[in-house]
């Protein structure tokens, strides 16, 4: 009777455990299903979106270059010889006619010596020819001898005085020295092709930017354009300049083929310097009052364009056409209306422009 009872015992222990068990499984099951219905009604994160609106939308071209003096002078000598005298340094301001370097000029003023002592003799010789010619005591041919050596005498004393000029070097403009020249005592040598540079002469009250624009761009720039620059001295300020010259001559650096363009600037502070860095702008297009979309937003396939739309929730593309091309957005000439709801690629961030001078003189292009 007591193994019975006992047994009676186990085998509802034995049915709760069941239970209990099943029960666990029914609600761990519930609870997945609850979990993951939920979660398919949370929409999954579509990324951030931007609203098209219209706007301003200029087409830029960038550059950069350096301040430039314009009028700017190397000095170099045209002999050879040994500097005695630098009369001058770094940052003088001297006159045109001054004098700034000596050269050793003992052997010029030698050869001045020598020079004039041949056109003496030569000189006495023709007199004394030209007086026997007229009596008849010698012939004609040697009188032209005698005036041919006068000549050839007085050429070579020109050449040695002006030779001996020349160690005295002096400026040939108004202007201050730029950097510091070369000192005395050592031996320069002249020559057409690299002749040495003693010192540079500028006149740093005038000053213009000297810019190097790619061959890609170049096509938009035209004379008298307006052009906005700054200076890494003066931090979020931009000054204004007009494209003054367009050079023909091409220079490649890199394997990249650039066009030299100056730009002229009315007047600038005292603390623009030559040699300088400058980064400019110009807006070679504008258009106000048109729809725009972050140039990020747009995708490319096959040669045509479109964005990601949001529309009730949904995602569709819509194609567009691009019109002027700005340096962060894009103007839609078709595809786009204001309102519509544009979505930007993921970690995208809104973008804006500086302040730039207005569109200058000239046609702009379409990118």
């Amino acid at each position: 009777m007591k193994k019975l009872r006992i047994n009676n015992v186990v085998s509802m222990l034995h049915c709760h455990w069941k239970v209990i068990v099943a029960a666990t499984l029914v609600a761990v099951t519930a609870g997945a299903v609850f979990y993951y219905w939920q979660k398919a009604k949370k929409p999954a994160s579509l990324g951030k979106t931007v609203t098209i609106a219209r706007g301003t939308i200029r087409s830029l071209v960038q550059a950069s270059g350096s301040v430039a003096a314009v009028h700017s002078v190397d000095i170099t000598s045209r002999l050879t010889g040994r500097i005695v005298e630098v009369l001058v340094a770094e940052n003088d301001v001297v006159r045109a006619g001054q004098v700034l370097v000596v050269l050793d000029g003992s052997h010029y003023q030698a050869l001045v010596e020598e020079t004039r002592s041949r056109l003496t003799v030569a000189r006495q010789k023709f007199d004394r020819a030209k007086k026997l010619a007229s009596a008849g005591v010698i012939a004609a041919k040697e009188l032209d001898q005698a005036d041919m050596a006068l000549l050839v005498a007085e050429s070579e004393f020109t050449n040695a005085v002006a030779q001996l000029e020349d160690t005295v070097i002096r400026s040939p403009i108004d202007g201050t020295v730029i950097g510091k020249p070369v000192p005395a005592g050592q031996t320069v040598s002249s020559g057409l092709s690299s002749p040495m540079v003693l010192m540079t002469i500028a006149d740093v009250s005038k000053l213009e930017l000297q810019v190097l624009v790619d061959e890609s761009d170049i096509g938009a720039i035209r004379a008298a354009q307006k052009v906005g620059f700054t200076v890494d001295a003066v931090v979020n300020k931009m000054f204004v300049g007009k494209v003054a010259m367009i050079s023909e001559k091409a220079t490649v650096q890199q394997n990249v083929v650039y066009y030299p363009v100056t730009i002229s600037v009315e007047s600038l502070p005292d603390f623009f310097k030559p040699g300088m860095t400058v980064r400019i702008t110009v807006v070679t297009a504008q258009k106000k009052d048109v729809v725009t979309v972050p140039a990020i937003a747009i995708n490319s396939r096959q040669g045509n364009f479109y964005v990601n739309v949001l529309d009730n929730g949904q995602i569709r593309e819509m194609p567009i056409i691009k019109g002027l091309v700005g340096p962060d957005r894009v103007e839609v000439a078709s595809g786009l209306q204001e309102g519509d709801q544009v979505l930007l690629p993921p970690g995208a961030k809104g973008g804006g422009m500086m302040g730039l001078p207005s569109v200058g003189t000239g046609g702009g292009h379409h990118n």
